[in-house]
């Protein structure tokens, strides 16, 4: 009887032993069916963010342009171009190099005047078809055509462009400037930008 009362605990304590173990068992397992390994509603998340980041950098658009963090616009530094047709051979000493020069309807500043081209000023002259010409051109005398380049400070606004103090220049735009020695209306030919400003 001894024997028998000696031998039921150790069979007890390894009945609890195993039970034990079996619970720790189903917990694992239950533990990593909820861990699973595939991917959760997060991880996809997370990747198509990341996906969406990268296409973004690679076709070049900044953060700033997809929220729209900037629309005060960016200031910096252009060099346009005016091209004043037909003017008469004395204004054109009267633009020089250095000259500050203003809107003549808003007085505001548009810059100063950076160089100076002049070119003798021409004509299209048409004839009928008799004489078998169809045009030619032919010098206008005592005209120039004067091409003056500026620089100015700008803001750039995207949908807007190019504003030098609220004044908005584009190419192909009539503008009626005013300098020290002469007021004349010309068009924008060209215009760049070259730089921040300083």
């Amino acid at each position: 009887m001894a024997e028998n009362n000696n031998r039921q605990p150790e069979e007890i304590s390894l009945g609890e032993d195993k039970d034990a173990r079996a619970r720790a068992r189903v917990k694992r397992n239950v533990q990593r069916s909820r861990k699973g390994s595939g991917l959760n509603l997060f991880d996809l998340f997370v990747i198509f963010v990341v996906l969406v980041i990268v296409a973004l950098l690679v076709m070049g658009v900044r953060v700033s342009d997809v929220f729209g963090a900037d629309d005060s616009g960016r200031e910096c530094r252009i060099e346009y171009q005016i091209r004043f047709s037909a003017v008469d051979e004395a204004f054109a000493h009267a633009i020089t190099q250095g000259n500050a020069l203003y809107d003549a309807d808003t007085k505001s500043g548009m810059g100063a005047v950076s160089a100076i081209a002049t070119t003798p000023s021409k004509l299209m002259l048409t004839f009928s078809s008799a004489e078998g010409k169809a045009g030619e051109l032919v010098p206008l005398p005592g005209r120039v055509d004067i091409t003056v380049t500026i620089t100015a400070d700008a803001i750039y606004t995207k949908g807007v462009g190019y504003t030098i103090n609220s004044r908005a220049l584009r190419i192909g735009d009539s503008y009626t400037l005013r300098f020290p020695g002469y007021v004349g209306n010309g068009v924008c030919v060209k215009l760049t930008e070259v730089g921040n400003t300083k």
